[in-house]
């Protein structure tokens, strides 16, 4: 059976005991508050600047940053790292800093960075991994013990606290037997699974003259205590160099654990997977990723779905090429082995970077040729197939109008668009000038370019160096891109939000609808209101799937010009609706500039049953679908019905039949089990009544 008919909710609609207020009012009126809303108690407000020529400044007092590298907090904001020597000039003694920025673009605390640790003495290279809600945990290699260096590590909160005491916690132990150095430390990473359990790797060398290099790792608990004594669990040795570890975590409180090492001249990556024992479960011998017959210069790791991993690597021969495999986690590879090619385009292929997205890949590169550089994406399904054009989809050309202002695109960055697309940033540099600007663009599911065909302009501060670029999700469907920029001597970390719509002003937040007796209430944020915004609510009643998108079924029931903006950081608005028909609803509001600029908030969905004088059928929500669906109906009185589903040939492969259900609203749910992707219907008979409509399953 595809359905699950045993939870049947039937049940009148509730009488309408909590109307809103409209003594004096007419029923479909606009009811307008705009209410100061302040982000913190100290009135502070937002400080993300709408000018891509300036940038919000995130640090201050800041002395030549270097090694900056960020970490979202899952709320909007992020977590920021860096090392500078603004207290130790005279002595090059660099201290690792740490400051956090919320969703609006506020430090949460002082401005110009607060001490991973109380230790004393030279701190370099902190690389860190979210952890669990507000905080973070940090490495970064500390010499105030130890004149070889050791790593440490810290929890940190979005509040400046530090938990893992003030001095952090020593991982690795380079001096085991006495005053002098065994090992040197030669790289480290880190990475925490859902749980909070931080997992730590990192290879040392032997300073004797046999050279051993050797790979740990070490298991922390949310509050800080060690799995594995005496500097870790010693994972492998051997005589050949090893480099680049990369975790990934598991589903079982185990962990991945990847590295690049020298075989016959070539550097190759290996991969192991230790489960939460400390067991190696993949054998004796280690995971061959790559083929030995190419050098690997970097790689990097992803998990797709809960089974598989996927690997991509650029390799270093007579041209620069990138391979891409996807391992299951039995260690099978399921793409050729050694690897398929990414691209067969002329010239070097550079820089891989990877979205995993609703099961399917995306994957951007640099493409160098004859010394010109252009960044491209393409989508992959997980049997290795490419989705869009052959050989990618160019995000802009670096030729400009003039020879002479052509230009190099590099050192791209991709995060989720929260809509199945990426949006990727990305420096561009003038041929014979130091100077450089930081473009983005969005690209949806289908691999159209968004955003205006030549790009979004993200920073553009004249005659500027710009290096350290990131990228981090705003949690809303657009981005905070982070960058170091050598403004007239002075170098500093800056950053530029931009919304999904490819603005810098902030637009529609928090845009819901919800039932309110008999009526529907429509409400939002806007925040950064400018002089001449209007908005129009629009809506329809959906018949079968349609296109949300399609500006042609949208009809407009309210407009409102709210004047001149306020001086809050956001403006609320809201609206009771009260429909003339029955069924599944779906509200949106369009927000309109002076300059005839269109902005439209996501789309909401209700089901309204208010008053119905007969049968109401719904549409299936969610829709697409990929695992269940639900179907919601409304009754006039207690009746039997039969529910058929049929496929795209209109052949019935489900159905109720002749159930009884009781007055009001009720619903079923729809499992897919194993039917494959497609267009299904779904036909609803009650004597003389039918009904039939439209569902989409998805991979």
């Amino acid at each position: 059976m595809l359905l699950h008919d045993s939870s049947f909710v039937g049940y009148p609609i509730i009488e309408n005991n909590n109307k809103p207020n409209r003594q004096g009012i007419s029923g479909n009126c606009w009811i307008l508050s705009i209410l100061f809303i302040f982000i913190f108690s100290t009135g502070s407000f937002a400080q993300w600047v709408n000018n891509p020529s300036l940038n919000t400044r995130l640090v201050l007092d800041s002395v030549e940053p270097v090694n900056i590298s960020s970490v979202k907090d899952s709320k909007g904001g992020f977590f920021l790292l860096w090392e500078d020597d603004r207290n130790n000039t005279a002595f090059g003694q660099s201290e690792v800093y740490f400051l956090h920025i919320d969703a609006n673009g506020n430090a949460s605390f002082r401005s110009d960075g607060k001490k991973i640790t109380r230790l004393i003495g030279m701190k370099s290279n902190p690389v860190c991994s979210e952890n669990l809600s507000s905080s973070a945990v940090v490495l970064w290699k500390d010499f105030s013990l130890n004149t070889s260096g050791d790593i440490y590590a810290q929890r940190i909160t979005s509040s400046g606290g530090l938990l893992w005491t003030e001095d952090g916690i020593q991982i690795s132990n380079t001096m085991p037997y006495g005053r002098h150095a065994k090992n040197e430390l030669v790289d480290y990473s880190i990475t925490c699974n859902k749980n909070g359990i931080s997992f730590i790797t990192y290879i040392t060398k032997s300073v004797q003259a046999s050279e051993e290099y050797s790979i740990w790792l070490q298991q922390v608990s949310p509050e800080g205590n060690l799995k594995y004594k005496n500097g870790g669990l010693a994972i492998y040795n051997s005589r050949n160099r090893k480099i680049m570890t990369t975790l990934m975590p598991d589903d079982y409180e185990g962990v991945f654990l990847f590295w690049l090492e020298k075989q016959n001249s070539k550097s190759v990556i290996f991969a192991r997977h230790i489960d939460s024992s400390g067991t190696a479960v993949w054998g004796k011998k280690h995971l061959m990723i790559s083929s030995a017959s190419k050098n690997i210069v970097s790689y990097s790791v992803n998990k797709v779905g809960s089974s598989s991993l996927y690997i991509v690597w650029e390799t270093q021969g007579k041209d620069k090429d990138i391979y891409h495999q996807l391992i299951d986690y039995n260690r099978k590879a399921l793409w050729t082995g050694g690897g398929k090619t990414v691209t067969l385009q002329k010239g070097n292929q550079l820089n891989p970077q990877v979205l995993i997205s609703d099961s399917t890949i995306i994957l951007t590169w640099t493409n160098e040729l004859k010394n010109d550089k252009n960044i491209f994406a393409q989508k992959y399904k997980l049997n290795g197939k490419s989705v869009w054009k052959d050989n990618g989809v160019p995000l802009a050309s670096s030729w400009g109008f003039m020879p002479s202002a052509k230009k190099n695109m590099f050192d791209q960055k991709i995060i989720s668009d929260g809509k199945e697309g990426a949006i990727i940033c990305w420096i561009e540099q003038k041929k014979d000038s130091p100077s450089s600007d930081i473009f983005a663009q969005r690209i949806n599911d289908k691999g159209k370019l968004v955003w205006d065909s030549s790009s979004v302009v993200i920073a553009s501060y004249l005659n500027s160096e710009k290096s350290y670029l990131s990228m981090l999700t705003d949690e809303r469907g657009g981005a905070i891109i982070i960058f170091k920029e050598n403004r007239e001597g002075n170098r500093s970390i800056y950053a530029q939000k931009v919304f999904s719509t490819g603005t810098y002003i902030s637009q529609i937040m928090g845009f819901n609808t919800e039932l309110m007796g008999d009526s529907v209430k429509i409400y939002w944020y806007s925040a950064n209101e400018i002089a001449g915004t209007n908005y129009e609510i629009e809506r329809f009643a959906q018949t079968d799937t349609g296109e949300t998108g399609s500006s042609s079924l949208w009809a407009v029931i309210k407009t409102f010009n709210p004047g001149m903006p306020g001086n809050s950081t956001a403006n609320y608005y809201e609206y009771y609706d009260k429909p003339d028909l029955s069924g599944t609803l779906y509200y949106r509001v369009v927000q309109k500039d002076d300059k005839g600029n269109l902005q439209p908030s996501d789309v909401s969905r209700i089901d309204y049953f208010y008053s119905v004088p007969g049968i109401v059928v719904g549409q299936n929500f969610p829709n697409p679908f990929n695992d269940s669906t639900v179907i919601k109906f409304y009754l006039p009185h207690s009746i039997r019905i039969n529910i058929e589903f049929y496929n795209s040939r209109i052949e019935k492969i489900d159905g109720l039949d002749n159930l009884s259900f009781p007055a009001g609203e009720n619903e079923i749910t729809f499992f897919v089990h194993e039917l494959p992707p497609g267009i299904y219907f779904y036909r609803f008979t009650a004597y003389n009544f039918v009904d039939v409509k439209k569902m989409i399953i998805t991979n």
